[in-house]
């Protein structure tokens, strides 16, 4: 099924959510899970969704025993830990690699749905946002989608006082993508700051030396000294690939650095809210700064969930206040951002995308008309050929 559709559909439910007045809360809920319900099917019969088959269906298909589990994990696999074994489990257990991306779709379908609890209003509008703007997550970036789901339930299990939770999960996303070193040390820092009210001035100086200097010194000729020195060359040829990104990379400590700002205004002057703020004011500036910077675009799929439950939530409050202006303001504001992923979405990889959206979309359904080896045999094909003259020409 073409993704259009499937925003298309649930954009047409979200509807509801505007039109009827609040007390219809019986159309609201109904519209809502008639759209998730769509949005899960729709996703969860992808069969062999290119392209990131050309990486999942060799690894996945190679481990047939601990013993080849342990060769992945001990030297050269481009993948990391926490899927291989993943993957290694449920190919010994006798699953197809369908069964291990419908597993996937239905822990983020869980999380999301989770996530979206969170408010009362609004559902299935919040649902359309996360579905637009994250569709290549769900659709082909397995790793990372698991590795987001264990970020997110960490973050609710901060919020419901669970520690030990906290730390099993987020413990358990590092080991499922490399995105997560960069996200979960920066919100174990806005947990710092949200616990305590006030905190020394030197603790600040301290920091925003250390981001200064990152702006500053050879970042990529030290890392990549750092990276030749590992013993595992697929891992070092794939961390080189990013830090050859030395822009976007290094870019990075600016964002940390009006983070910083940010952070010590709100404990200099005690001001009264939440986590919310800070974690909102990071979030925008994932969401606006992706589309340029590569590193920022995977670390803003772990906030996007998260800022759009927060809009919903300051958008009811206001609104149940009848300050209007105020309600304005905060619509505008989600609209900017709504706008910032749509001009990264159709201008940054643009060629990349529309070459992937042009792809075949197989569901289990193409099984009523092709075999199975058919359909891999195609999908794999074009994979191969979008990757070889398509993604590294651009």
């Amino acid at each position: 099924m073409n993704t259009y559709i499937i925003i298309f559909v649930i954009g047409m439910l979200s509807i509801s959510d505007f039109i009827y007045p609040n007390q219809k809360k019986l159309y609201h809920d109904v519209a809502f899970k008639v759209a998730f319900l769509f949005f899960c099917i729709a996703v969860s019969i992808k069969y062999y969704v290119v392209p990131d088959i050309t990486i999942y269906v060799p690894l996945y298909e190679s481990l047939i025993d601990f013993s080849a589990i342990w060769k992945q994990l001990t030297t050269q696999s481009y993948v990391e830990p926490g899927f291989i074994v993943y993957c290694g489990i449920l190919n010994f257990l006798g699953c197809d690699y369908w069964t291990m991306t419908f597993i996937v779709s239905v822990f983020y379908f869980y999380t999301i749905y989770k996530v979206l609890t969170k408010i009362t209003t609004c559902k299935t509008f919040a649902l359309l946002m996360i579905v637009y703007s994250e569709q290549f997550l769900y659709l082909t970036e397995y790793r990372q989608s698991i590795a987001v789901c264990l970020f997110i339930l960490g973050f609710l299990s901060y919020l419901e006082k669970k520690k030990w939770k906290v730390f099993l999960f987020w413990v358990l996303a590092l080991l499922f993508h490399k995105s997560a070193w960069i996200v979960i040390p920066l919100q174990w820092v806005i947990m710092l700051i949200c616990d305590k009210k006030t905190y020394s001035r030197k603790w600040f100086l301290f920091l925003l030396f250390v981001f200064v200097l990152c702006l500053v010194i050879p970042l990529k000729s030290i890392l990549m000294e750092l990276v030749n020195c590992l013993p595992v060359n697929e891992i070092s040829k794939s961390i080189g690939h990013h830090l050859s990104l030395f822009k976007p990379m290094q870019f990075v400590a600016l964002v940390y650095i009006s983070f910083l700002c940010f952070a010590y205004t709100y404990s200099s002057k005690k001001l009264k809210g939440s986590w919310n703020a800070l974690l909102l004011f990071f979030a925008i500036l994932v969401t606006v700064l992706y589309q340029n910077f590569f590193l920022l675009q995977r670390v803003r799929s772990y906030f996007v969930p998260l800022v759009v439950v927060y809009c919903i939530q300051l958008y009811t409050s206001e609104r149940r206040n009848n300050q209007f202006w105020k309600q304005l303001i905060i619509c505008n504001c989600y609209a900017v951002c709504v706008y910032m992923l749509t001009i990264g979405y159709f201008t940054t990889k643009r060629k990349f995308e529309q070459r992937n959206m042009d792809m075949n979309y197989t569901t289990v359904f193409s099984l009523v008309k092709k075999k199975p080896s058919e359909i891999k045999k195609e999908n794999m094909r074009e994979a191969n050929f979008f990757w070889k003259n398509i993604y590294l020409k651009d």
